[in-house]
């Protein structure tokens, strides 16, 4: 299913390419082409873990990613992104009542986002979760880990504001999400 959603998100982005072709006969000043990105997410959704945690869902938590942006022509609104970072279900340090255990991985996303005049954007891509596992605290430690996956994201916002969806799963466990993403552009020039 994973290999379907990422064609969908392919053929959308392709469709909407065309439109942003025509419709950019005049355009405004355009910013520096590249710069780096720093991105803060928080997420929920996906199942629930069951017999290792009943207060935990696989795809909640929040992720900090670092990466770059690059628009690929002065004249083009469409602009390429790439991201690493760490996603982690709670990230303060004390167990609440009830806090059983974390669920954790390495988070690399590849993005195509088209970026309009009046600062909203648009787009998507696809996102790899490498190692998700989970580490129960209740059960004496005890790590359930998962294979490596490879799922889609889409996303909207204004400016540094936005609200992403991810679609991915871990075998027959479902860790789609969706949630709040922040990102701060630093542009170079």
């Amino acid at each position: 299913m994973n290999g379907e959603v990422a064609v969908l998100v392919f053929v959308a982005a392709s469709i909407l390419s065309g439109a942003a072709v025509a419709q950019d006969a005049a355009p405004a000043k355009v910013p520096a082409r590249g710069g780096v990105a720093l991105q803060l997410e928080v997420s929920t959704g996906g199942d629930e873990l069951g017999a290792y945690d009943t207060e935990r869902t696989l795809g909640e938590g929040m992720t900090l990613s670092l990466g770059g942006f690059y628009r690929l022509s002065k004249a083009r609104p469409w602009e390429l992104q790439a991201f690493i970072g760490w996603k982690q279900a709670w990230i303060a340090p004390m167990t609440p009542p009830g806090y059983e255990g974390d669920v954790s991985r390495w988070v690399f996303q590849l993005l195509a986002n088209y970026r309009l005049q009046n600062k909203w954007h648009f787009g998507g891509g696809l996102v790899f979760h490498g190692h998700p596992q989970f580490q129960g605290f209740a059960t004496g430690g005890t790590a359930v880990r998962f294979h490596s996956a490879v799922g889609a994201i889409v996303e909207g916002g204004w400016s540094w504001l936005g609200m992403q969806c991810t679609y991915i799963e871990y075998g027959s466990l479902d860790a789609s999400n969706c949630g709040v993403r922040l990102t701060w552009r630093f542009r170079k020039g």
